[in-house]
């Protein structure tokens, strides 16, 4: 399934576009049941009951990876998706698909707009003209608002691109371009040092968002149903946010570099 001219401008645009539907719901409950056996094995955790499940985020799913357990992600609708951004035979397609996102509900916790650890996923460097990879995002089980869900700062790659464009981000880490960009604007430096709380974050960097330098930025939640794909920019700064629901967030990553 090739994007559609709206899907492109979104991705190019926001940063972000989602696949509905990408893959099957039956394939998403066969890869969170993996999943589940695997924490089940590893770690004092138990499906159903709620009381065994950590605060901290689990990892160590390479078994998966290697055994191919999230291969059924790379649909003809994924792969075509990722032909039409990078290019038939650009990409890397013959690497092992997935890495576990699991992220268990904090009880009495309130959830804001995260305060820290927003970065990228890619350096910030190389050619503006072609994009260096792309960050796979699939779905596993049911993902509302306030779950846990990665939120992103849409827009924001392209002021990234700027940078970049003018050599004003040399190593292009995320630290630096950070820094660099919070420097020059007040809203993402206080979207990015924790300023204000609670209803004032979500308002003012949800809500409202902000125009800078012609761009329009806005704090986004990434949710989605079982067999969603969201395909995400790999400069868009993005962080991790509080599971403030009942239920953990399964979801698989997955990074596409060009070749």
């Amino acid at each position: 399934m090739l994007l559609s001219d709206a899907q492109r401008r979104t991705f190019f645009e926001q940063g972000t576009v989602r696949l509905a539907g990408a893959f099957s719901e039956a394939d998403a409950a066969r890869m969170a049941d993996r999943i589940w056996e695997l924490l089940e094995h590893k770690y004092p955790l138990r499906r159903d009951d709620p009381a065994t499940w950590t605060g901290k985020q689990p990892t160590g799913f390479q078994s998966l990876t290697r055994a191919g357990a999230f291969h059924s992600i790379a649909t003809p609708a994924v792969i075509d998706a990722l032909n039409d951004l990078l290019g038939v035979g650009a990409w890397n397609s013959s690497q092992a698909w997935g890495v576990p996102l699991v992220t268990f509900p904090e009880n009495g916790r309130t959830w804001s707009v995260p305060t820290s650890q927003w970065h990228l996923d890619f350096p910030a460097r190389g050619r503006v003209d072609a994009l260096p990879g792309v960050r796979v995002l699939a779905f596993l089980v049911p993902l509302e608002s306030r779950g846990g869900g990665t939120v992103v700062a849409a827009g924001s790659h392209r002021l990234v691109e700027r940078l970049v464009a003018t050599g004003h981000a040399p190593g292009g880490h995320s630290a630096t371009v950070r820094d660099l960009l919070a420097a020059s604007h007040a809203w993402l430096r206080d979207l990015w040092s924790g300023a204000g709380g609670g209803q004032d974050r979500i308002r003012r960097f949800i809500t409202e968002g902000q125009r800078i330098d012609g761009v329009d930025i806005r704090a986004q939640e990434l949710t989605g149903a079982p067999g969603d794909v969201v395909l995400m920019h790999p400069w868009t700064f993005h962080a991790p946010a509080p599971n403030c629901s009942r239920r953990p967030r399964l979801m698989v990553s997955h990074s596409v570099h060009r070749s």
